[in-house]
């Protein structure tokens, strides 16, 4: 966690949220362009693993960017930050 907090103070809180941005708008990319393709498994197998693993990687950075704001949060009001609101 303390890594997450190091990138988010030498980044700064605006900069790093207009990243956690791009990497939201990735992952909704990704989601619409499932969706909008959906085809059966058997047809297109490799494209549907793609991109399922495609989803899984762009959930994966969000969760990160998170955590990140999470724990900088944490650290700026400490007790008084809600540890599950």
């Amino acid at each position: 966690m303390q890594k997450l907090l190091k990138i988010i103070n030498h980044y700064g809180v605006m900069n790093q949220l207009k990243y956690f941005q791009s990497e939201v708008f990735e992952l909704n990319e990704a989601v619409i362009d499932y969706q909008l393709t959906k085809v059966p498994v058997d047809k297109l197998k490799e494209t549907h693993e793609e991109k399922v693993k495609h989803i899984a990687e762009e959930l994966a950075d969000v969760e990160v960017m998170l955590l990140q704001y999470k724990e900088y949060y944490k650290t700026v009001f400490g007790e008084e930050f809600p540890s599950d609101p």
